[in-house]
């Protein structure tokens, strides 16, 4: 009797998620049957669209546009690499690499961060940026001066990202950042909250941001 209310029960919650999950597949699908008649239908392209479209060419025509682009590009400069996704990098690599081996004549310029590696629910693999640093065809360098913060905020990146966070995430290189601007006076505020969710983040930051109102007073704050 036990077992047959067990399996009814699970019946009836699968029957459910797949009712959730063929509601969604509905109104996802009409929402891609409007956007392409609205967007793509009319000649209009957004970011992910592109190297989606390059990646379908066949291959004459992809050597072809390749050959073109080859021939007007002589330099690449690619920021926020560590959240290229494969698909991007897919679109771009042949040139890249053409660029790169190029004894001169051309040059690339990569920028990138692994720890700010945030973007892999679009599909970012810091894996990608790894693998071009191990690869031998660039002259690495790493930039730890900030021209950007003062002492207080490097004295903070380097407390949190050089302790126990390296201890956990292993992968992690983080060498001691420092300020170059040493006259100006920066504040940092660690606020600690209940749990990890992201609701106990919210309250915290509110109070604080309350209680010293930096807009009221000329001030630049990051969160």
């Amino acid at each position: 009797m036990a077992a047959r209310a067990v399996r009814m029960m699970r019946g009836f919650l699968l029957a459910r998620r797949l009712e959730t999950a063929g509601g969604l597949h509905a109104l996802l699908a009409a929402f891609e049957g409007e956007y392409a008649r609205r967007v793509r239908g009319c000649g209009r392209l957004t970011f992910n669209d592109v190297p989606r479209l390059v990646g379908a060419l066949p291959p004459d025509a992809r050597l072809a546009l390749e050959y073109r682009l080859d021939a007007r590009i002589r330099h690449w400069a690619l920021d926020e690499f560590q959240d290229t996704s494969h698909e991007q990098w897919r679109a771009l690599e042949n040139l890249v690499d053409e660029a790169a081996q190029s004894d001169g004549e051309k040059s690339v310029f990569i920028v990138g961060d692994s720890k700010q590696a945030i973007y892999g629910w679009r599909n970012g693999d810091v894996a990608i940026f790894a693998g071009e640093k191990r690869s031998g065809k660039y002259e690495l360098g790493e930039l730890n001066e900030s021209y950007r913060y003062t002492r207080e905020i490097a004295d903070a990146v380097n407390r949190v990202f050089g302790g126990e966070a390296m201890a956990r995430f292993g992968k992690w290189r983080c060498p001691e950042h420092v300020a170059h601007d040493r006259d100006t006076r920066g504040f940092v505020h660690l606020v600690p909250t209940e749990d990890a969710k992201k609701e106990s983040f919210v309250a915290p930051l509110v109070n604080e941001l309350a209680t010293v109102r930096p807009w009221t007073r000329g001030l630049s704050c990051a969160v």
